[in-house]
């Protein structure tokens, strides 16, 4: 994206500088549509037009075959240069200066560090042109635009230095706000378990309470129960009390057939209270056992 930036503002800056299309145009806008090239750009305006005094332009790229396309071009310039330096080795530094009424071009290409570097500088203020312009305030102005290029750069260090700044705070935000969701969805997933719980608290309670009801009937069908058995039991000790009673009465009286009938009697009475009590019994057991 800041590349992209770049090449606009490059292109912005160069077609305004010359309205006409010379050897120079067709030069900038070769290099900025090349691959694999760095591209750089600074510009300085007059506070009150807006108008661009200064523009410098640097290349680096790695491309031995763009390197000597640029050197043959420049060199084939040498007669139209003001000035013109060419340093010793085949990837020896080319310093070239064109300057026109309204206009100047400073241009060096060099070898440096492993990579090659094309940079150049455009005054677009009218240029006092002086043929006794020496080597060395050449060589100063040269300075002074290498020294605008580190200033450059610097303020795009420092502007990539912002947006690393500005990205550290948005994600400390989405971090904040993430642990914040978190924090939010704990405490929900907290009261839905609580609640939970209470709800099943409240069932185990009522089952309790329920079951307790239960065993309190159980107890009282149980109890009523034994007492129907202690009261038939009773009835039957009674009974059995009178037999014996009758049977005596009738041994007294020696009359057999009254005997024979009493005891007959006595039997029948007592299997019915006999069997009266087993029921109750079984009535007791089967309340108790369902507790």
């Amino acid at each position: 994206m800041k590349r992209n930036l770049l090449l606009i503002l490059i292109i912005a800056v160069a077609f305004p500088t010359f309205a006409a299309s010379d050897w120079h145009d067709d030069l900038v806008t070769n290099m900025n549509s090349e691959n694999a090239v760095e591209r750089a750009l600074a510009v300085d305006r007059d506070p009150s037009s807006g108008k661009i005094r200064q523009a410098t332009y640097r290349y680096t790229f790695k491309q031995k075959s763009l390197y000597k396309s640029l050197r043959s071009k420049l060199l084939n310039r040498e007669n139209e240069a003001s000035n013109f330096i060419l340093k010793p080795g085949e990837d020896g530094q080319i310093i070239m200066k064109f300057v026109k009424p309204d206009n100047y071009r400073n241009y060096s290409l060099s070898h440096v560090n492993g990579k090659y570097q094309l940079i150049i500088s455009v005054n677009t203020e009218p240029y006092d042109y002086v043929d006794s312009d020496s080597q060395k305030q050449f060589e100063e102005r040269q300075k002074q635009f290498v020294e605008r290029q580190k200033q450059f750069t610097e303020r795009q260090k420092q502007f990539v230095e912002r947006q690393r700044q500005y990205a550290e705070r948005q994600a400390e935000k989405q971090r904040q706000y993430a642990e914040q969701q978190a924090e939010k969805q704990r405490q929900y997933a907290q009261q839905q378990a609580e609640r939970q719980r209470q709800y099943a608290e409240q069932q185990a309670e009522r089952q309790r309470q329920q079951a307790e009801k239960q065993r309190q009937y159980a107890e009282q069908q149980a109890e009523r129960a034994r007492l129907q058995a202690e009261r038939a039991r009773l009835q039957a000790e009674r009974a059995r009390q009178q037999a014996e009673r009758q049977r005596l009465q009738i041994n007294r009286s020696n009359s057999t057939s009254r005997i024979i009938s009493t005891s007959a009697s006595n039997s029948v009475e007592s299997q019915n209270i006999s069997s009266q009590l087993k029921a109750a019994e079984a009535e007791r057991k089967r309340l108790l056992d369902n507790r």
